[in-house]
């Protein structure tokens, strides 16, 4: 009994103080094999690094094809080039529509936005990526667009009809004062969109202002411009709240909401409507306010 106990004890020593040496390598050869995997010892930053640059390279094609646009506004039947702001006011993805980066650009005419455009990366067939662009008009004027590549647009309505505020705050003194109202005149609305297929569902305000714009010269004091998304950050409406002097006050809010989707809209404030736009067409094609179309060249494979 004595023998076979101190043996038992024996062994039990000897693996009491092997177990902790057999983790510790075993640990240590896992956590290689992991690094080696993700190829950490030999580049680790190389997949950062290469994501950023093909994000930088889809950053400068959307640039370029927003440099391409040249947007005339008319006024009294005379035609008045607007000015493109040089970065994008967003970049967002959508997908439940395959659409896996994209860019919204502005043009503004005596500083108040006038037109939107948006290109997207989009996949398409064989598992390719290609650009699907639109441009809407925010102009209280007819405007019109051209492309490098030969695309034209014409609009044959205002893509802006602007109405008072069903309530008027007393407006702020500083800007600062003037943005938070703007926000908080805009979390009043909602927007309930119905898609082409599908049931409607209720819209989403983006957290922050994607423009602000005045033109004191035309009376306008103060505006911003305001997004609501369906998917993702994807701006399928956009609401603008101005601040404009008028005869009767030295400060009366304003309104007015483009569509930027083909999914029909309602907008609502407090329960009633005010605005509404009719479903359009999924094929691309020109409408009165606002055109979209697969723009020619691919975008790259996927990855």
């Amino acid at each position: 009994m004595s023998s076979r106990h101190v043996s038992y004890c024996g062994r039990e020593t000897l693996w009491a103080v092997h177990v902790p040496v057999f983790a510790l390598l075993f640990l240590l050869a896992t956590f290689q094999h992991r690094r080696e995997v993700r190829g950490e010892e030999q580049e680790p930053a190389a997949p950062h690094a290469s994501n950023q640059a093909q994000r930088e390279k889809r950053l400068d094609e959307m640039r370029r094809r927003a440099k391409g646009i040249k947007v005339l506004v008319l006024v009294d039947d005379q035609e008045s080039a607007a000015d493109a702001i040089p970065e994008p006011l967003m970049r967002f993805s959508d997908q439940p529509r395959a659409i896996r980066d994209a860019t919204l650009w502005c043009w503004r005419h005596r500083g108040r936005p006038v037109a939107l455009f948006k290109t997207h990366m989009v996949r398409g067939d064989e598992n390719e990526w290609t650009w699907l662009d639109g441009l809407y008009s925010l102009s209280p004027e007819l405007i019109e667009a051209g492309w490098a590549d030969g695309h034209h647009f014409a609009s044959r309505k205002p893509g802006l009809k602007l109405s008072a505020l069903p309530e008027e705050p007393e407006c702020a003194d500083k800007p600062r004062g003037r943005l938070q109202q703007m926000k908080e005149l805009a979390r009043r609305f909602e927007i309930t969109i119905l898609p082409s297929e599908g049931n409607k569902q209720e819209m989403r305000l983006l957290p922050r202002a994607l423009y602000r714009y005045s033109a004191p010269h035309d009376g306008l004091l103060d505006g911003a411009l305001f997004g609501f998304t369906s998917n993702g950050t994807n701006p399928d409406a956009v609401l603008a709240i101005e601040l404009v002097r008028s005869a009767e006050s030295a400060g009366a809010w304003q309104y007015g909401i483009a569509q930027l989707t083909t999914g029909g809209l309602s907008a609502r404030w407090e329960d009633r409507e005010v605005w509404s736009a009719t479903q359009k067409s999924i094929t691309p094609t020109a409408f009165d306010e606002w055109i979209w179309f697969w723009a020619p060249g691919k975008a790259g494979e996927a990855k």
